[in-house]
């Protein structure tokens, strides 16, 4: 249906549920958008307002004014899924890994770049790295338990600091 969208409109503006699901529903949208080349802005009424409420509630200029004020929803998307993460920079990697798989989608060279730069701004991961990211190839479920590495475990005096321990030196 997208694809067919962008045939006869030059722009997308999405209206969702004004709670949180509405929010993470238009995040999610995103990928579906940008399949299709499209670029969608999105709009949320206040919270627990859906947009039919709200325009019975406020009138036709005041959600007029709403949609005109719509944000890049690619804007949302990139927000929400650093937002799933904590704010470590083993969160952030998994965020730009997260994010390396809507990269992917985009074909658009200068579309792409775009997100590369906006990807950078949000998870402090480089443009250069982000530019180079392929998606995940894992078929590891997200959260699911990494298995055990084969590697013999570094020995114990590998976690000591210089001066960590009377008389020795330690490692750094």
């Amino acid at each position: 249906q997208t694809r067919m969208m962008k045939r006869f409109v030059g722009e997308v503006v999405t209206l969702f549920d004004g709670d949180r699901a509405g929010r993470e529903a238009a995040a999610r949208s995103v990928e579906v958008f940008l399949e299709a080349g499209l670029w969608p802005r999105g709009a949320s009424p206040p919270e627990g307002e859906d947009p039919d409420s709200f325009v019975r509630k406020v009138g036709c200029e005041t959600m007029q004014a709403l949609i005109e004020g719509a944000i890049p929803l690619v804007d949302d998307y990139i927000r929400y899924i650093v937002s799933r993460e904590p704010d470590t920079s083993a969160g952030k990697a998994r965020a730009a890994s997260e994010l390396a798989v809507l990269l992917a989608k985009v074909d658009d060279v200068f579309e792409r770049d775009l997100l590369i730069k906006k990807a950078a701004l949000w998870t402090g991961i480089s443009e250069r790295l982000l530019a180079q990211a392929r998606p995940p190839t894992s078929s590891r479920p997200r959260g699911a338990p990494v298995a055990p590495s084969s590697e013999a475990p570094p020995p114990a005096s590998a976690n000591r600091v210089r001066g960590g321990c009377p008389g020795h030196a330690g490692l750094l």
